[in-house]
């Protein structure tokens, strides 16, 4: 079998029967030049048509566009309303609420004889009084219908509102509500309890935020007006508060003794005052300070009292404090108020002039007040009470913390319960500052056994006549759960901390 050669040399490939058919059915398009089988009327590719006269055809319908056709419908098959067929229609016409429900009520205990008469042709006459308007009965009354409706609305609103007993705000629907809008407008419902929250809005999935409470912009014309009113109420004016007889301290190293308590007798009363301003320390007495402070003017009054009066009322009248008419005196400004340092307790005894040693007294709180040239260092010492608000006062009206290590500056307590009245018992902690100063006044609340921690209130003991009478037999008494010496273990607590047993409570224990 021959085969036939390219100009280039190649080999065509032999074809099959059926292709070689194929091929001689098909003949380009005129338009895009795509092989297109014999007998089809446009081009699969591009749409043209193949045969010019189809083309032509076309061209001439799509100038012309077919007309319509109008026929006319004859007299006899008009409809009318008026021929119904043989059925009876029922013309219903729009009426007002209460005319609505009058007329129910009116239908329903009217008899049929009337229902008759009301169609009779007697009432022919209003209806086409009615009909010569030109406007129709459901337009006449449209704006009546409205306004009955929105009537009733707002009649059922405030009853429901009534009923729930509460006023809502901002448009929202439930109590304890209010309504915000989210990044693109839609109205939310929340709650107080949102408030500061994170959400996503159910309708368009945008994130919002619930706004916190308003900020409060007046409170610093409110602290201002009540700073005012204290000032003008307290009897020394700006510098308040007022402490007096404060115990001041001079210390000359040179003359110092290392020994607890040997500086807690050695003071000079003194009358404190604080304000923005500083520190004022005055001095009432006759015992000087040694020529360290400056004198004061009008020192002809003697007693303390009188000089304290006349003081107050120097301050009180807002006159400069360089002129106070004291026996001494001492100014420590603001900028000098900010070195004040507690001593004792000393918060490393290595640094301290003192070496740790409780010179001021034991469980009394000392502080240095700044240091001035030529002059001997000089130490207030407080109490725990009295150091508590001294630290307070300067720490709001200097900004200046006092807040030593070691010393409780709040109260604390360990909680037990009364074995026989089952009652709590609040014992102290770090009692002996508490039992080092009179002013809080500690009281005996109960007693703990030694052996097994069993405790049993004050008020418990004395009912079941527990140790004897003052309980001094109870370090002896046997322990009512494990049997041993019940040991004296007192426990202590401030007067307010006290609890009564309740009648139901002492009952429950007596039974």
């Amino acid at each position: 079998m021959s085969q036939s050669m390219t100009p280039s040399g190649e080999t065509d490939k032999p074809q099959l029967p059926s292709a070689a058919a194929a091929s001689a059915n098909e003949h380009p398009c005129p338009e895009c030049g795509e092989q297109v089988r014999s007998g089809m009327v446009r081009c699969f590719n591009c749409g043209a048509f193949l045969r010019k006269e189809i083309a032509d055809k076309y061209a001439q319908m799509q100038s012309k566009p077919p007309q319509i056709t109008l026929s006319e419908v004859p007299a006899g098959e008009a409809v009318s309303l008026d021929d119904d067929g043989g059925f009876e229609l029922k013309i219903i016409e729009a009426r007002a609420a209460g005319e609505a429900a009058e007329s129910e009520a009116g239908d329903a205990a009217a008899p049929a004889g009337e229902v008759a008469e009301a169609d009779s042709p007697a009432s022919s006459p209003k209806r086409e009084a009615q009909e010569d308007t030109g406007v129709s009965h459901s337009v006449a009354t449209g704006g009546d219908v409205l306004l009955q409706v929105a009537l009733s609305e707002q009649a059922e609103e405030r009853r429901r509102r009534k009923e729930r007993g509460v006023s809502l705000r901002g448009g929202a629907r439930t109590p304890g509500g209010f309504v915000i809008y989210c990044p693109y407008g839609c109205r939310i419902e929340v709650k107080d309890q949102h408030r500061g929250m994170t959400g996503t809005c159910p309708k368009c999935r945008a994130p919002f935020v619930v706004p916190v409470d308003p900020p409060d912009y007046g409170y610093r014309e409110r602290a201002a007006e009540e700073a005012a009113a204290v000032e003008s109420a307290s009897p020394t004016g700006r510098w308040a508060p007022w402490y007096t007889d404060q115990k001041l301290h001079l210390v000359v190293p040179e003359k110092l003794k290392l020994k607890a308590g040997s500086l807690q007798k050695d003071f000079v009363p003194v009358d404190l005052g604080i304000s923005p301003d500083g520190l004022l320390l005055v001095n009432l007495a006759a015992k000087k300070t040694g020529g360290f402070w400056t004198a004061g003017a009008g020192t002809d009054k003697k007693k303390p009292e009188e000089i304290r009066a006349a003081v107050h009322q120097h301050l009180k009248e807002e006159k400069p404090a360089a002129e106070v008419p004291a026996q001494e005196f001492r100014i420590y400004t603001a900028d000098e108020a900010a070195q004040l340092a507690v001593a004792q307790p000393a918060p490393n005894p290595m640094q301290s002039m003192f070496a740790g040693v409780a010179v001021f007294g034991e469980k009394q709180i000392a502080v240095q007040l700044p240091l001035t040239e030529g002059q001997p260092p000089q130490f207030l010492s407080f109490a725990l009470l009295q150091f508590r608000q001294f630290a307070e006062a300067v720490r709001s009206a200097l900004n200046v913390d006092l807040s030593p290590q070691g010393v409780p500056m709040e109260d604390a307590y360990d909680e037990y319960r009364c074995h026989y009245l089952d009652v709590p018992i609040k014992a102290l902690k770090e009692l002996e500052w508490y039992q080092s100063d009179p002013a809080f006044g500690v009281t005996l609340a109960g007693w703990k056994c030694a052996a097994c921690g069993l405790t049993i209130s004050e008020e418990a003991r004395k009912k079941e006549n527990f140790g004897g009478k003052g309980g001094k037999a109870i370090a002896k008494a046997k322990c009512p759960k494990c049997s041993n010496k019940f040991g004296e273990q007192p426990l202590y607590t401030l007067p307010s901390q006290l609890t009564a047993p309740t009648l139901g409570e002492g009952e429950t224990a007596a039974s």
